[in-house]
């Protein structure tokens, strides 16, 4: 028995059915022969997109971050504002209003600090809520909602 017909056998004992593969016809539509041998252009458009895209992916993702920083910083802002306020409200009182903040004015001891304090403070109210809406509108446009 020659080795061919062991193998049939063989598939025929495992219950498989042998295949015959001898007229195998490889057609111009299967293999472009045109094609052959050619080198590949790796420097074409198509890689250059795939880059554009990362880039583009990237600074997406940079601007998101940047985004929520900003709006971090902005809502942290607008809290520290309040808190310095309040503490130069507080100070401003103690220090500069009543008959001993008088006295001290109009003597000139406190070198302009009850001004500066009360012109720091208003400095403050006037950013105050800016910030939190800066803050507010770096959050929504790195969340992609504006």
């Amino acid at each position: 028995m020659s080795d061919s017909n062991k193998k049939t056998e063989n598939l025929e004992s495992e219950g498989k059915q042998p295949v015959s593969i001898t007229n195998i016809n490889i057609t111009d539509s299967v293999v472009n022969r045109s094609e052959i041998g050619k080198k590949i252009n790796t420097n074409s458009s198509a890689s250059g997109k795939g880059k554009s895209n990362i880039i583009k992916q990237i600074s997406r993702k940079l601007a998101g971050t940047l985004g929520f920083v900003l709006c971090a910083v902005g809502i942290l802002g607008f809290l520290v504002a309040a808190f310095a306020i309040d503490y130069i409200d507080g100070e401003l009182e103690k220090e500069c209003e009543g008959v001993k903040g008088d006295i001290v004015q109009g003597v000139g001891l406190d070198e302009g600090q009850c001004d500066e304090g009360s012109a720091t403070r208003d400095l403050l109210a006037a950013i105050q809520y800016p910030l939190l809406i800066a803050g507010v509108l770096c959050g929504l446009f790195a969340s992609k909602i504006i």
